[in-house]
């Protein structure tokens, strides 16, 4: 009779393991699954509201608050004006060494923008990012400081950075 209830407990304790692993690989493949289907395809910023919206195709993923240039009303019109531009832009570039945490790079100027800070006498800046917390910062910042960029949480730019390609569109709206 021990054997017996000893033999049988090892079967359930065997099976309850082999249940439990099965669950284990199965969620870590649905989780791989979901996050290879749920990849960002487009991010609009609302500068009004101060977010952020990832979508993959038309389906909102996540929003994310976001600090902006330190004078953020209108488009940015030249370099140090403090705005974050209006329009239709691209990622075009990711930087892990940046001098804040982790960025991405929005292609701003363009054609446009030149044009107009062309006509204006001016130069239209650059070096647009989404990025995370200045790396020297002792405490996270908060609020309108950047010179024109999009700023994140240091956490929501380790997701952003993971999850968007270069190449995909980015669109400003005030």
């Amino acid at each position: 009779m021990n054997y017996h209830c000893s033999s049988i407990k090892l079967m359930h304790n065997r099976r309850a393991a082999l249940i439990l692993t099965s669950a284990f690989l199965l969620t870590g493949c649905l989780k791989n699954m979901s996050q290879k289907s749920d990849h960002i395809t487009r991010l609009e910023v609302y500068k009004s509201v101060r977010r952020l919206d990832a979508f993959s195709g038309n389906r909102k993923l996540r929003s994310f608050n976001v600090g902006l240039g330190f004078a953020p009303i209108g488009h940015k019109l030249q370099r140090g004006d403090g705005k974050t531009p209006l329009g239709r832009y691209i990622i075009d570039r990711k930087n892990p060494r940046s001098q804040f945490y982790l960025s991405l790079g929005i292609s701003y100027p363009n054609t446009q923008d030149i044009q107009m800070a062309k006509a204006r006498g001016v130069d239209p800046g650059g070096d647009i990012f989404i990025h995370g917390q200045p790396n020297n910062a002792k405490t996270p910042l908060h609020g309108d400081w950047t010179e024109g960029c999009i700023a994140v949480s240091n956490k929501e730019m380790d997701i952003l950075y993971r999850a968007v390609p270069v190449g995909t569109p980015v669109h400003i709206y005030s």
